[in-house]
């Protein structure tokens, strides 16, 4: 008996790719405008929104928060009127590009259901689907960093096999995730994270040197860019910390392009520990959150795939710039969720053979798998 279509192998890239897309919207898009806005916390975002929908002044925003979420409630509030659901639809939007485009990083890291299974995980995660149907969100980050990896990927491994139009096409993803980064969240998340994580698997698991060095060195001029942006040193006061009669003094201002106001002098309570965003991924991933300590046995093992390398790596490098972040400058939701996803659905091995390692989501299609298998 053959196949049904959706089963084929060469129906795979259609029938995975839509799935993902109508499950993402299943989950992201319904209900979004029958319950009303979060009082002040949505009220407050959605207000804004209203007055930037009538000034449009885009440079004034830009000098007063990251532009790229404001922005586009702003205008959807202007193209369909203020509602709840136009407030909340590009959002929506946005944790639906995210789901695809976590889909499209698994599938070129390892194979197209790895990607459908990396989808669902984040579909299935509390905090990326609240991010993604609320306007308190983060997910432009989460989405800027993903679009940007997904060209990484392409440029530090490029495949052979492959037209030669995939280069450029890489370069692009890459250029509009970093500038999606800049507006949703400054340099130093949502251009450094990308660049050195994906600098670190390079260099960590089949090294691609060229490409390792050069992300390394940009996200290091980065840094540069961010420490000459946020101090400036004046002369030095009596008492104070001085190198050759100067002192290194924070900027007091907001600063566009770290995205925040440099916080000086003690932290707030609740913002000092290194357990702040392990708290906020362990619950809001739960249970996926669970599969992080099999991914660092895994690598110290040496038995971790590219794929694995890199997501181990975006986790690593997203967890101490988000927890700095939450010391230095301000609240924010760990960006690197899809990171969390892929890892959940990478195997150990990159084989196809019957030897194969299995990823731990993949365990739960065990019994369906089982079943085709046994089909006369």
């Amino acid at each position: 008996m053959p196949d049904a279509w959706w089963m084929r192998k060469e129906n795979e890239r259609w029938v995975l790719g839509g799935g993902v897309l109508l499950f993402a919207a299943l989950v992201l898009l319904p209900f979004l405008g029958t319950y009303g806005l979060w009082d002040p916390q949505e009220i407050t975002v959605a207000d804004a929104a209203q007055k930037l929908a009538r000034q449009m002044d885009f440079g004034v925003l830009w000098r007063q928060k990251p532009p790229l979420t404001p922005w586009l409630i702003g205008t959807s509030v202007s193209l369909f009127g203020p509602s709840e659901l136009s407030a909340r639809l590009p959002i929506a939007l946005l944790g639906l590009v995210g789901a695809f485009a976590t889909y499209a990083l698994g599938a070129r890291l390892g194979r197209r259901r790895a990607g459908a299974i990396a989808a669902v995980v984040l579909l299935s995660s509390p905090l990326y689907v609240f991010q993604s149907r609320q306007l308190v969100s983060d997910v432009a980050t989460v989405v800027a960093t993903t679009i940007a990896m997904l060209g990484l990927v392409g440029l530090a491994w490029p495949d052979p096999h492959k037209p030669r139009w995939r280069t450029p096409v890489d370069v692009v993803l890459v250029c509009a995730g970093l500038a999606m980064g800049v507006l949703s969240a400054g340099l130093w998340l949502g251009v450094f994270v990308p660049l050195a994580a994906s600098a670190a698997a390079a260099a960590a698991y089949n090294p691609s040197r060229r490409f390792a060095i050069g992300a390394g060195v940009a996200a290091v001029a980065v840094l540069g860019l961010l420490v000459l942006a946020i101090f400036h040193t004046e002369a030095a006061q009596p008492g104070a910390r001085a190198v050759v009669g100067r002192m290194f003094v924070a900027a007091k201002d907001y600063l566009p392009w770290l995205g925040g106001i440099w916080r000086k002098g003690e932290a707030p309570m609740g913002s000092v520990g290194f357990d702040n965003v392990v708290n906020q991924v362990a619950f809001g991933m739960f249970f996926w959150s669970a599969v992080a300590p099999i991914a660092v046995l895994r690598l110290a093992m040496g038995k971790t795939s590219k794929g694995g390398a890199l997501f181990l790596g975006w986790a690593v490098v997203g967890y101490f710039v988000t927890t700095l972040w939450v010391r230095y400058i301000g609240d924010v939701r760990f960006p690197a969720l899809p990171a969390i996803a892929g890892e959940a659905a990478q195997g150990r091995g990159t084989g196809r053979g019957e030897g194969q390692d299995r990823s731990v989501a993949a365990c739960l299609a065990e019994p369906v798998s089982s079943a085709r298998r046994r089909r006369p």
